[in-house]
C-alpha cells in the first residue's frame, strides 16, 4: 500500500467570474495505492498475476460557482474529484507471455478508458505488443461550461446592449460549450473520448 499527498498555492485556473478570467487557488491532491500479486486459478495455478489499484483525489480551495441565467459560471474544474485506476498483469509462458488490461475511470465527468495489450517475448531478439486504447463517456452534457462569449469582464466597455443589470458590474450569463472550458469538466479522459487507438508493436534487437 502506499499512499502520497501534495498541496500547492498559487495554481491558475479559469475562472469566468474573475474580470481577468482566471484565479490562483491552493490545490490539495493524493493518492492511495494497493498492489497485490494474486493467485487466480483460471489464468494461472503456478504463477501469481498482479492487481493494482490507485485512486487519485483533488480538492481546489477557494472554489467559486454561480448559476448564471444561461449556465454555470466560474471555475470549469471540479471542486472535488477522483480518478480510479485498477490494473490486472498476468504471466504466462514462463513470463513470455503477459496480457493486461488497465482502466481507469473519472468519478465527475463519467469517463471511461479500458487499454487491453498482450506483451509477447517470441525469442531473445523478437518482442511483438499488441493493444488497443478505447474510451467512452456518458452525461456529455454536463461537460458545457461559459466560455465568457456572454460576458462583461471589463465594464462597462465589455457590457452588453441588452443586460438589464448595472453595465458598471462584471458579469457572465453562462452561455458557452463544450469547447475551450468544457473540456476542464471533460477530465483528462473524457477530453479525448474521441480518440480510441489500435496498437501493434515489433522489436526486434540484433
Amino acid at each position: 500500500m502506499r499512499l502520497e499527498a501534495a498541496l500547492t498555492n498559487g495554481e491558475e485556473f479559469p475562472n469566468t467570474l474573475k474580470p481577468d478570467l482566471y484565479s490562483k487557488n491552493k490545490v490539495f491532491r493524493s493518492v492511495i495505492g494497493i498492489d497485490r500479486p494474486t493467485f487466480i486459478p483460471f489464468i494461472s495455478t503456478s504463477r501469481t498475476t498482479l492487481i493494482s489499484g490507485q485512486i487519485f483525489f483533488q480538492h481546489i480551495f477557494d472554489y467559486e460557482m454561480q448559476q448564471g441565467p444561461l449556465g454555470p459560471v466560474g471555475m470549469p474544474d471540479w471542486e472535488n474529484n477522483a480518478i480510479g485506476t485498477l490494473l490486472i498483469k498476468a504471466f504466462l509462458v514462463n513470463d513470455r507471455v503477459s496480457p493486461q488490461i488497465i482502466t481507469a475511470y473519472d468519478f465527475r465527468a463519467h469517463a471511461v478508458v479500458v487499454a487491453p495489450s498482450l506483451d509477447w517475448i517470441f525469442n531473445n531478439h523478437l518482442k511483438l505488443t499488441l493493444g488497443a486504447n478505447i474510451k467512452t463517456a456518458d452525461r456529455i452534457s454536463n461537460w458545457k461550461f461559459d466560455d465568457c462569449r456572454s460576458c462583461n469582464p471589463w465594464p462597462p466597455f465589455t457590457s452588453g446592449p441588452n443586460y438589464a443589470g448595472d453595465p458598471f458590474a462584471a458579469y457572465s450569463r453562462g452561455l458557452g460549450g463544450l469547447e475551450p472550458l468544457g473540456r476542464f469538466r471533460a477530465g483528462p479522459i473524457g477530453a479525448a473520448w474521441k480518440e480510441n487507438e489500435a496498437i501493434a508493436t515489433v522489436r526486434y534487437s540484433f
